[in-house]
């Protein structure tokens, strides 16, 4: 849906999908929501691998404000995987930096609140 009204006042909401394909890892389509002028986004990304020569960076669906934000990735599973992502400086390119455990051929879980 795109937007509504609460009262007399108009609701800017958003919600929707896109695509995460870039690199040494699989197309996935992710999910945002846009309310006013947060964007949270959040899905799975099936990896190849991660780190030098792997998933480092996607592309979010709005540019985000001149601020810096950051959220988080883990893989699925028993493994113990896990790192964060950043958006910033009005880019919508999303930075992925592995931090530790071995994610080869896996799902990897993130989620992000950003501002635009």
């Amino acid at each position: 849906s795109k937007s509504g009204v609460i009262g007399t006042t108009e609701l800017d909401y958003e919600e929707g999908t896109f695509d995460v394909a870039h690199g040494n890892y699989y197309t996935q389509t992710a999910n945002y929501r846009k309310l006013g002028d947060q964007i949270w986004i959040y899905g799975i990304i099936k990896t190849a691998s991660i780190g030098t020569d792997g998933l480092r960076s996607f592309t979010a669906p709005f540019a985000s404000d001149a601020g810096t934000y950051s959220g988080s990735y883990k893989k699925g599973g028993g493994n113990s995987a896990y790192g964060f992502i950043s958006i910033g400086g009005s880019s919508s390119t999303v930075n992925v930096t592995h931090t530790s455990g071995t994610s080869n051929n896996d799902e990897l879980y993130f989620s992000m609140l950003y501002r635009v």
